[in-house]
């Protein structure tokens, strides 16, 4: 019956192998959150080397013009300078995922 129950939830692709299109999925997902990750730290670490007069002068529309300017530089930074940061997130994510899933694998073992 849960087998049933389980089934009816998974997205209908018309695959016979649903389970890996979702670990691809998720691989990629996990790899554009890394990402995003690493160009969030690229963004904070470009304000701190801005003038303190800024970019685009003074007001709210250079603050804002400014900030938009560092998002997007810290993302093409991201894509194009690699820091290793978003590899070891990633490294760290799976490892700790089959950590947990050797202990749920592992009868009688609790954390």
């Amino acid at each position: 019956m849960d087998k049933i129950l389980l089934s009816n939830k998974l997205p209908k692709t018309g695959n016979a192998d649903t389970s890996a299109d979702v670990a691809r999925h998720d691989a990629a997902r996990l790899e554009q959150k890394s990402r995003e990750f690493e160009a969030l730290l690229l963004q904070q670490m470009i304000a701190a080397m801005e003038p303190k007069e800024g970019l685009f002068g003074q007001g709210f529309g250079g603050a804002y013009f400014q900030a938009l300017f560092r998002e997007e530089l810290a993302k093409e930074l991201a894509k194009e300078v690699k820091l290793g940061l978003a590899e070891q997130l990633m490294r760290a994510h799976l490892r700790q995922g089959s950590r947990e899933d050797v202990a749920a694998e592992t009868p009688g073992k609790e954390d």
